[in-house]
C-alpha cells in the first residue's frame, strides 16, 4: 500500500517542562538562540534558516510532538482527511505555515506542517573546510575558534521514542508519511518470527535525493524505561565535528552549577555513523549534539542486524556500543527520568466531544491509557461505533453517545452517560 504522502524533513520538536528560564539557559549552554518567550511557551532556533527548531511548552515534563514538513498544500490536505491527523489549521508562530496533527500508536504527538518561512535574517553559515589525508581542502586559510565559544546548531535532525510496539508504530509511520527502515535491530536471528524487535532506525524515503540516516527511531520501552512510552532523546545537527567538542566542553564547564548530565559521549555511532554527545537538562530529557551522518536514497534496503551476534552491522565486528567512544550505561540511557509522570488520573471519568476521528481520539485515547474511563461523541455513527469497538480491543472502559454538540438532546444524552464527569475535553462545543 502506497503512503498517504511521503514527507520530506524534520521541522522542530515540542517539549514541556516546568520551568521555561531554567530550559532556556540549558538550550542557550547547548548552542541555540532565543527567539520567542512567554509565561507559557519558549521558541529556541540554531544558526540554520528555520524560525525555531525546539518549541517548549511549560508544564509537568513531557515529550509533545515533533514536526514533519509536507512536500506541498496538497499532501497536507490530503494527510488531513485521513482518520487519524485533524483539519489543517494556520500555525501562529514565528514563520507561520499551516499544521495538521495527529497521535502516533505510542501516545507521541506528530505535527505535519506545510509553508513555514524561513527567519528572514538569516545569513547562512558554511563550516571550515577540512583536509583529511590526502583530501586537501584548506589551503592559506588558518582554522581558529575563540576559547569557549558555543556550539553552532543547524538543525533539529532526528528524535528517539521508547515504543510498546515498534512494528506497529513503524507501519503507522509508514503508512502515512512514507517512512522507511534504515535499520532493524533484533535481539537474534530475524529470520525467527519468536525474535523480539529491539529498535528501529527509519527514514523519509526521498527517492533518489538523499535523507538522513534516520529521522526517528525507536527502541523496546519495556526494555529501556519499565513499559513507559515516550522521549528517549532529541537530537540536533551541529555545523561540524568542532561544534560537538566545543559544545562537551562547554557543558562540562557548567554542569555541576547548572545540574546538568552527560549521558554519553564524545563518541562515533554505529547506526547512522554520526559522531554524538548526548546530554541531558535538569529535567533530564535528553539532547544530542550530533553531526556527520550517513546519507542514504531509496536503492538501500533494511539492515537486519543480530544485537547478540554483531552490533555494528558489519561482519566481523565485534558487538559494542559504539565504533569509539566511552561505554554507555545501559542502565540509564533512556531510561524513564525523561518521560515519566503520574497523572493520577485513572479511574477518573471522561466526557471527550468529537473524539471518533483525529485529534478528539487521540484526546480520548491518551485518557484511556491513564485507566480514565471515556465517554467518545461523534456524528458520524459508523466512524464512532468503529473507534469505540477500537478502545474496548484494546482493553480501555469506553462508551459512546452519537450526535451533533449542538443538540441540546446530545449533550443531555452525554451527561445522562456521564453525570458527574472529573475531565471534559471540550473538542466542539460540549455540555
Amino acid at each position: 500500500m502506497d503512503p498517504i504522502i511521503k514527507a520530506v524533513d524534520v521541522q522542530y520538536c515540542t517539549l514541556q517542562c516546568p520551568d521555561l528560564d531554567v530550559q532556556e539557559q540549558f538550550l542557550i549552554h547547548f548552542g541555540m538562540h532565543t527567539v520567542e518567550k512567554t509565561d507559557n511557551m519558549l521558541l529556541m532556533r540554531g544558526e540554520g534558516p528555520q524560525p525555531f527548531i525546539e518549541k517548549c511548552i511549560k508544564g509537568e515534563k513531557k515529550f509533545l510532538s515533533a514536526s514533519f514538513l509536507a512536500a506541498s498544500m496538497d499532501d497536507l490536505n490530503k494527510l488531513s482527511e485521513s482518520e487519524s491527523f485533524s483539519e489543517v489549521e494556520e500555525l501562529t508562530t514565528p514563520g507561520g505555515g499551516f499544521v495538521t496533527r495527529a497521535m502516533d500508536p505510542d501516545g507521541i504527538g506528530v505535527e505535519v506542517v506545510y509553508g513555514i518561512e524561513n527567519r528572514p535574517d538569516y545569513d547562512e553559515v558554511a563550516p571550515y573546510p577540512t583536509n583529511e589525508g590526502t583530501n586537501v581542502n584548506r589551503v592559506n586559510q588558518i582554522k581558529r575558534y575563540p576559547k569557549g565559544s558555543y556550539p553552532k546548531i543547524i538543525r533539529f535532525a532526528h528524535y528517539g521514542i521508547n515504543s510498546n510496539n515498534i512494528s506497529a508504530a513503524l507501519e503507522w509511520y509508514n503508512n502515512h508519511l512514507g517512512i522507511i527502515p534504515s535499520d532493524k535491530l533484533w535481539f537474534g536471528d530475524s529470520g525467527d518470527s519468536n525474535t523480539p524487535l529491539m529498535g528501529c532506525f527509519a527514514r523519509l524515503d526521498r527517492g533518489l535525493t538523499p535523507a538522513d540516516h534516520h529521522s526517528i527511531f525507536w527502541l523496546d520501552a519495556n526494555n529501556q524505561s519499565e513499559g513507559i512510552a515516550g522521549l528517549n532523546h532529541v537530537s540536533f545537527e551541529m555545523l561540524n565535528i568542532d561544534d560537538v567538542f566545543m559544545g562537551h566542553e562547554i557543558l562540562q564547564q557548567k554542569k555541576e552549577e547548572f545540574d546538568y548530565e552527560l549521558e554519553w559521549g564524545v563518541g562515533r555511532h554505529y547506526q547512522g555513523s554520526q559522531i554524538f554527545d548526548y546530554w541531558r537538562s535538569p529535567f533530564k530529557q535528553t539532547h544530542e549534539h550530533q553531526t556527520d551522518g550517513d546519507l542514504l536514497d531509496n536503492s538501500i534496503s533494511c539492515n537486519d542486524i543480530n544485537m547478540i551476534e554483531n552490533t555494528g552491522g558489519m561482519p566481523g565486528d565485534d558487538p559494542g556500543p559504539s565504533q569509539w567512544g566511552p561505554p554507555i550505561n545501559l542502565g540509564t540511557f533512556g531510561d524513564k527520568r525523561g518521560i515519566y509522570l503520574d497523572l493520577n488520573i485513572s479511574e477518573k471519568k471522561a466526557i471527550v466531544c468529537a473524539s471518533s476521528r483525529g485529534l478528539g481520539k487521540a484526546c480520548a485515547e491518551s485518557l484511556a491509557k491513564e485507566g480514565v474511563e471515556i465517554i467518545i461523541n461523534g456524528v458520524n455513527e459508523e466512524n464512532l461505533k468503529k473507534t469505540e469497538e477500537e478502545f474496548k480491543s484494546k482493553g480501555y472502559k469506553v462508551s459512546s453517545v452519537l450526535g451533533a454538540m449542538e443538540d441540546e438532546s446530545t449533550r443531555d444524552n452525554l451527561l445522562q452517560a456521564c453525570p458527574e464527569p472529573d475531565i471534559l475535553i471540550n473538542n466542539s462545543g460540549g455540555p
